[in-house]
């Protein structure tokens, strides 16, 4: 994986990032159901996947899908 620097933040971020819009809007780009949990189950894969070859750049808001589009929290 390759990184950058953000600006003048100091932080190292890959310059492969995930746009979390597709995750929590239905069909978006295609057919899609972000309520599914076999559709939601192939995000979490290629996310481990992405995570584990060192992606650190993730884009998501509150906003893509109302939350759904959100990591969910874990204790």
């Amino acid at each position: 994986m390759q990184y950058r620097v953000l600006g003048r933040t100091g932080l190292r971020v890959s310059q492969i990032g995930f746009g979390g819009a597709v995750v929590g809007i239905a069909n978006y780009i295609e057919a899609w159901d972000p309520r599914d949990p076999a559709c939601r189950q192939t995000v979490v894969e290629a996310l481990d996947h992405a995570l584990d070859q060192g992606l650190n750049y993730l884009d998501t808001a509150e906003g893509y899908g109302d939350g759904i589009g959100e990591p969910e929290q874990t204790a």
